[in-house]
């Protein structure tokens, strides 16, 4: 009989805490837009990760990344916005989006359909800052 092992998780890291530490991290997109927006997202992957991994998921955790990620992205696409005020209507969308998905389904399922903002944002800068002739 062979005997799996299993990984475990002994993190002392609140899953809550990376959340709201994303929010801290956006301020920086500032500074290194790319960066920044990377380690976000690894942020927002971490804290869904350790919250499974500990089994600690919880309606109040959902409902915490689900704000926590629109401030983000407030935060980094605001600061797109001052060259270009149209950028701010796409986390608007997004905040409109979650708000619904509240209404109708009250956080009953974890299928937040949201547009994934940050992701298609870094797709953009990567191609900007290294593969664009401009």
């Amino acid at each position: 009989k062979k005997e799996r092992m299993k990984f475990q998780v002994n993190l002392l890291i609140d899953p809550d805490l990376i959340t709201v530490l994303s929010i801290l991290i956006s301020v920086f997109v500032f500074i290194e837009p790319i960066l920044t927006i990377i380690a976000v997202l690894i942020l927002d992957i971490l804290n869904g990760a350790i919250a499974r991994a500990r089994k600690i998921t919880s309606h109040r955790g959902v409902v915490l990344d689900m704000y926590t990620d629109r401030v983000s992205e407030f935060i980094i696409f605001g600061f797109f916005a001052l060259k270009n005020p149209f950028m701010l209507l796409f986390p608007v969308i997004n905040t409109l989006l979650n708000f619904l998905v509240l209404a109708r389904f009250r956080i009953r399922t974890h299928k937040l359909y949201i547009l994934p903002l940050r992701h298609a944002l870094l797709v953009y800068l990567v191609y900007e800052k290294f593969f664009s002739l401009i």
